[in-house]
């Protein structure tokens, strides 16, 4: 079975953040493009960060942000005993994804010691960090009922002049989502019905402080 492999160059407390969005993300079950598209950035931004691609971090506000779509804090799950060549130190680390039977396997090979106590004692140890992930997956029915619903509700927002102000992607999604109630309701889905409106020219796409946003206005 083909392995999808990554690696990057970070700090141990930078891997630890990454790491602990990577949580938060598959806990709320989005996709790293979804993660993208609700940050209102390019399909691939957030999957660079995730996969620890050359150059990619997030500023303040950004973290900020994720925090919002994930709904959750700033974490750094791993305990990890502080790396022995400082804080700002940059290590190689190696991710593997690999899909078996539908459902992601990681194992992200890492050079530092994990700390793991029992009882009075602190085992400190270094192996691979592995979690899975159930990607999403919805019938050829049940996405045309998701994307009519999403239709239906945009179109309503556009009735009532929603997108008279520019609005950003997290926003449309959160005032849809917590309307109506319906675990259908995907940020990809969102995500089609907005496209298919610029091209019929009932909304247009502005960027506002290098985020993407959605307006009628001019």
């Amino acid at each position: 079975m083909e392995k999808y492999t990554y690696k990057g160059l970070v700090t141990q407390d930078d891997f630890n953040l990454r790491f602990g969005f990577c949580q938060s993300r598959i806990a709320i079950g989005y996709t790293l493009e979804e993660a993208s598209f609700l940050m209102g950035k390019h399909p691939y931004f957030y999957g660079e960060y995730e996969e620890m691609r050359d150059g990619t971090k997030l500023s303040e506000s950004e973290k900020t942000l994720l925090c919002s779509v994930f709904k959750t804090q700033l974490s750094s799950p791993i305990n990890f005993e502080r790396d022995e060549f400082g804080y700002d130190y940059k290590r190689i680390i190696k991710g593997e994804r690999e899909d078996k039977q539908g459902i992601y396997h990681y194992t992200i090979h890492h050079p530092w010691l994990i700390r793991i106590e029992k009882g009075n004692n602190v085992i400190k140890k270094n192996f691979p960090i592995t979690y899975r992930e159930f990607p999403f997956r919805l019938g050829f029915q049940p996405e045309r009922e998701a994307l009519a619903l999403f239709d239906e509700a945009v179109n309503w927002l556009l009735r009532i002049s929603f997108f008279q102000h520019p609005q950003s992607p997290l926003q449309i999604y959160e005032r849809i989502r917590l309307t109506h109630h319906n675990p259908i309701f995907r940020p990809c889905y969102l995500k089609k019905i907005l496209y298919r409106l610029i091209a019929e020219k009932s909304l247009q796409m502005k960027t506002i402080n290098g985020k993407i946003h959605y307006t009628t206005s001019i």
